[in-house]
Parts: structure tokens; C-alpha cells; sequence
């Protein structure tokens, strides 16, 4: 229990779930966020009142309903958090910091305007898609607020499917699935190059105050087509989130693209988009200054025939063409009012 990292495993799977319940699902994982009885026991062991309300707060919700099978289908140690549940921390109200920032071999960070169902929440990662079971996914990103996910990550294809059609999905096919390449994540696109799934995109910067930001460099996903490519994602300080590209070093001519996955019904306006979904709206504006032209591109069109059918799912595209000097590219995304 003294190994680095270890104790902040609990606050990582506190801050890794969306006020919405759900996990941020990048690599190979799901969305659906299931009983996790060993927060319990890290409560208990490090007295971390927050990691013991955390869970007793889910399993709340739980119990209130609709009960969904699948929550208990694969949790066989579910019975002990009978055993480790400290009942004392359920009256220590302090709240878990809104922020939260891991910088290891596949870096993330996490943060939210509150611990409400309706509160801003962003996640944002970097890494390399060859580490265990990753996607290419360095710099994509995911955005909850007003209770509706804006941006998506879609997780993982189950293995059994795959592998029973002849799928190579640890080998020569893994990058053509779409759940797991680079074409549904929000990750910026260079021409038609693809995405080196080598790459390794570190956290270059990260702080929590006085407002979160990141910064990854994402220069290793096009090593021969740029000099530099640097992400940040940042808190606005008034309830929104920002997204800036600084690129450097891309021939004239060539089309960068920077991309946002959603669920939403897409309504393109001169200076962005607006995304709408169960009676709310949110905004994406483009920074003034830059020239660009958006596009959405319906997942059908993105799809192979071993992909599994998102109809729902669609790519939002600012596009800017290269002069070949330096510049930036910047968005800017909050609720509608």
C-alpha cells in the first residue's frame, strides 16, 4: 500500500466518472459504471471518508432504480463491502477536490464545476495506443454538462464478436475498427495521414488552480508531417471549456481537422455548431480569426462491416488549410443558457 500511485486509485475511479454515472470509457473499456466494492476498502484502509460516500452514494442510486441486471452480472465481490464499509464516513460531508490530474505512462486528468448531476465535467488524456489494450485516442477528450455527454468516447468492440468473425484484433486489424482507431475520437487530423500508434503524447503541462488546464504534446502522432503539435484543455474560469492547437511546422496547403464526437443533433452557425440533445443546447465557437468550414459526418459513412451500428453517432470537423506558418486553433464550448 506504500507503492507509488497506489492509494490515488480510489481517487481515480472517483474522478473518472461523469456526473452522468458513467465511466469515461477510453481503451478498452465500457461506459457503464458498476459497483466498485474496493473503494470501500480503501475508505477503511487510508481513511478516506470520500472514497466510502462516494460509493455508498452510487449504490444509493442503485438501490432507488431501475435495477439493471448487467450491474451484477460480472460482480462476484460485491459481498464485500459488507465487510469493508467504514459507516462512520458517511457522516463526514467534506466533498472530493473538483480536480484531478494522473501523469504516468498513459496521463489523464479530470475535472468538474461540482460533485451535482448537472455540473460541467471534462476528461481529457494522452498516452500511446500501444500500451495495453489502448485505442488511438491521444488528446481526445470528453465533455458532460447540464446532464447530457457532448463529447464521446465510445469505448471498446467486445472481443468475442470480433475474434469469432476472424478478426485479427491484436494484430493487422486492430487500427480498422472504428471504436478503436483514430476515426471516433476527438483528435486532431492532418490530410489523410494517419495517426502513429506509436506515438507517445506526454503531459507537457497540468495544473488544477486557479482554474484546470493540460497540455499534451501530440507531436509523435505525426512525426513526419509537422514540427509540433501541442493540445490544451482548459477550464474557462465562467463554466465553459476551451480547447487550443498549436501546430507548427505543416506544409502550406495541407488541411487540418479538428474533430468532436457526439450523440447530439448537430445545427451548423457561422462561428461553430450548436449541439442539442434532451432539451438542452451546447455551444462550440471557433475563435475569431480563423477561417474554417464544418462539416458532420454521420458514423454510417465512417463504418465497416465488422463495426458494430451507431446510428446515433456523429463527427463534428472544423477544417483550416495550412499557409505554412505557425498558428493556432481554438474552440470554445458551454451550455446554452
Amino acid at each position: 500500500d506504500a507503492l507509488p500511485g497506489f492509494r490515488e486509485s480510489a481517487t481515480y475511479m472517483m474522478h473518472m466518472v461523469g456526473p452522468s454515472r458513467e465511466f469515461y470509457p477510453y481503451f478498452d473499456s465500457r461506459a457503464l459504471r458498476i459497483p466498485l466494492p474496493a473503494l470501500f476498502w480503501f475508505g477503511r484502509h487510508f481513511n478516506d471518508a470520500a472514497a466510502t460516500r462516494t460509493e455508498a452514494e452510487f449504490l444509493k442510486s442503485v438501490i432507488r432504480g431501475p435495477l439493471e441486471p448487467v450491474l451484477w452480472t460480472e460482480n462476484r465481490l460485491f459481498a464485500l463491502s459488507l465487510l469493508w464499509m467504514d459507516p462512520a464516513h458517511l457522516e463526514n460531508n467534506a466533498p472530493p477536490p473538483l480536480a484531478w490530474i494522473g501523469n504516468g505512462p498513459n496521463p489523464v486528468a479530470f475535472w468538474r464545476e461540482s460533485w451535482t448531476a448537472d455540473a460541467l465535467w471534462v476528461g481529457a488524456k494522452g498516452g500511446r495506443a500501444t500500451l495495453s489494450h489502448g485505442h488511438i485516442d491521444a488528446g481526445s477528450f470528453i465533455i458532460e454538462a447540464g446532464g447530457v455527454r457532448w463529447a464521446v468516447d465510445l469505448g471498446m468492440e467486445e472481443y468475442h464478436r470480433l475474434e469469432a468473425m476472424g478478426v485479427k484484433l491484436w494484430g493487422e486489424d486492430r487500427w480498422k475498427i472504428f471504436r478503436l482507431g483514430p476515426e471516433s475520437h476527438s483528435l486532431p487530423r492532418i490530410g489523410d495521414v494517419a495517426p502513429d500508434p506509436e506515438g507517445n503524447c506526454p503531459l507537457v503541462q497540468g495544473s488544477v488552480t486557479p482554474h484546470p488546464s493540460v497540455t499534451f504534446d501530440l507531436t509523435a502522432l505525426y512525426p513526419k508531417t509537422l514540427r509540433r503539435l501541442h493540445r490544451t484543455v482548459a477550464s474557462t474560469g465562467t463554466g465553459g471549456v476551451r480547447v487550443i492547437d498549436e501546430v507548427d511546422g505543416l506544409p502550406a496547403g495541407t488541411v487540418y481537422r479538428f474533430t468532436w464526437m457526439t450523440k447530439a443533433e448537430v445545427v451548423i452557425e457561422p462561428s461553430g455548431v450548436v449541439l442539442r440533445e434532451s432539451g438542452r443546447a451546447f455551444r462550440i465557437t471557433v475563435s475569431e480569426g480563423s477561417a474554417f468550414t464544418t462539416s458532420v459526418l454521420d458514423a454510417a459513412a465512417l463504418l465497416t462491416p465488422i463495426d458494430t451500428p451507431m446510428p446515433e453517432i456523429k463527427r463534428v470537423e472544423f477544417s483550416v488549410i495550412s499557409t505554412g506558418t505557425r498558428f493556432s486553433f481554438e474552440i470554445t464550448g458551454s451550455l446554452v443558457p
